[in-house]
């Protein structure tokens, strides 16, 4: 698409001027790739990183995605808790690095609590996995209710897994 070239091209000039949320936006476009942009994540590592340390919350969540996608847990880390009060998503990093023990001794409560951060702070994806975690027996926080209250939330923000999770709640009387 030839605006969406041409958006890149004007990121791309505004970033080499050190605008920050320019740096941030070419950043997660080479982060994600598509919209006629191949996905780089060298590119993307530099100008989100540009952007985050000079303190541009956006830049520092995408930063975290960014490692969390590259296997670099230790960083992902580092930047998702410098981020997580200002940029509540960081939450859901956190969960995941901390739920799947990603260079982090595994956690399974510490996931669970992270997670219900993001969850409280409007993340649907989120909502689901706290309601997954709820309902799965595995666990010693086992609670139907709290899966159920937590599939509601995810369905309310027309999450279809979410949706999903809620209609199987009700077909089966779960909380």
């Amino acid at each position: 698409n030839e605006n969406k070239k041409l958006a890149t091209e004007w990121y791309t000039k505004a970033a080499e001027l050190n605008h920050l949320k320019s740096q941030a936006a070419l950043g997660a476009l080479y982060m994600l790739g598509g919209e006629g942009l191949n996905q780089n994540y060298v590119l993307a590592e530099k100008f989100l990183t540009i952007s985050a340390e000079k303190d541009f919350p956006k830049a520092q969540l995408f930063l975290s995605m960014l490692y969390l996608r590259m296997e670099e847990y230790a960083k992902a880390l580092v930047w998702a808790r410098k981020v997580a009060d200002i940029e509540p998503d960081a939450y859901s990093i956190l969960g995941e690095i901390y739920l799947y023990g990603l260079g982090v001794d595994k956690n399974e409560y510490e996931g669970l609590k992270y997670y219900e951060k993001a969850a409280n702070n409007g993340d649907a994806d989120a909502q689901n996995i706290v309601g997954n975690l709820y309902s799965a027996n595995e666990f010693k926080w086992f609670d139907l209710d709290n899966a159920f209250k937590y599939y509601q939330m995810a369905a309310n923000l027309d999450h279809i897994y979410g949706m999903y999770n809620l209609a199987l709640s009700y077909y089966n009387g779960d909380g």
